[in-house]
């Protein structure tokens, strides 16, 4: 593991992550940012040491009880869960940043006050087609993809809007209000509709009012680009038999319909 000074002001900046439920393991980033604190957050009874590697081990207390939903509450509460801090960086526990050059582009986006900061989904620019992307991959329910697209719908996304992955997400939580803004409807949709963060993303940059910047030029991702190293997350999705899968494959054509219309 490197360490390089980026010339960030001390406590400026906090990266965090969130290992609930032993989704993922601990990151073991290439690259740390000795002028940034880090902070790694698992469930109740989950920590087993104080730290580890540069980050800071911390109990989530959420409202919530599920896994998936407890990361969910970690990434979208930067301004609840590390007051004091100017920007937080969010990164998903299976991403590693293993080039310096990414904590230059960090600093340039806090230099020049990007109120937040994200990179293009690999495949899509529409939460429409995400949509569909995930209950076919068995990442969602189409019950619950159904409905945050009915809400989509009704309340009037535009189809190809924009789209970021948010594996990594650069906000400046201390003071936009904007930003505020943005995580307190992201949490809501998420809370109220579908885990699935990506779904509803989008539509919270739109109300919120704010403007799509990146920290990669399209179509680079956490991928394809050399500033990062990027593992499938540690659970893998159980094996399904015959029945299941027609009855999936229904369930997958009625979601792209009416994804569709």
């Amino acid at each position: 593991m490197e360490i390089h000074n980026f010339g960030l002001v001390k406590s400026k900046l906090a990266v965090y992550t969130a290992i609930t439920g032993a989704y993922d393991e601990i990151p073991v980033h290439r690259v740390v940012c000795p002028d940034a604190d880090y902070y790694c957050y698992v469930g109740k009874g989950e920590k087993r040491e104080e730290n580890s590697g540069p980050w800071k081990m911390v109990e989530l207390d959420a409202p919530v009880s599920a896994p998936l939903e407890r990361a969910r509450y970690a990434k979208t509460h930067p301004e609840e869960l590390l007051p004091g801090y100017e920007y937080t960086l969010w990164i998903d526990a299976n991403i590693d940043v293993v080039q310096e050059e990414f904590f230059s582009v960090v600093r340039q986006k806090m230099d020049g006050n990007v109120p937040i900061s994200g990179i293009w989904h690999p495949t899509t620019d529409c939460a429409y087609e995400e949509a569909v992307r995930v209950v076919q991959g068995g990442r969602e329910k189409a019950f619950r993809a159904l409905r945050i697209l009915r809400f989509l719908r009704r309340n009037g996304l535009p189809r190809h809007f924009g789209l970021f992955e948010t594996g990594v997400l650069l906000r400046h939580s201390g003071t936009d209000a904007a930003v505020r803004r943005l995580d307190d409807i992201w949490w809501s949709l998420i809370s109220r509709f579908s885990r699935r963060d990506q779904l509803s993303f989008s539509y919270g940059m739109r109300e919120a009012g704010l403007a799509w910047d990146t920290l990669l030029p399209a179509p680079a991702n956490v991928r394809n680009h050399p500033f990062f190293s990027y593992r499938n997350h540690s659970r893998a999705l159980p094996e399904r038999g015959f029945l299941y899968r027609k009855t999936h494959g229904l369930l997958v054509a009625l979601t792209r319909w009416y994804a569709e219309r």
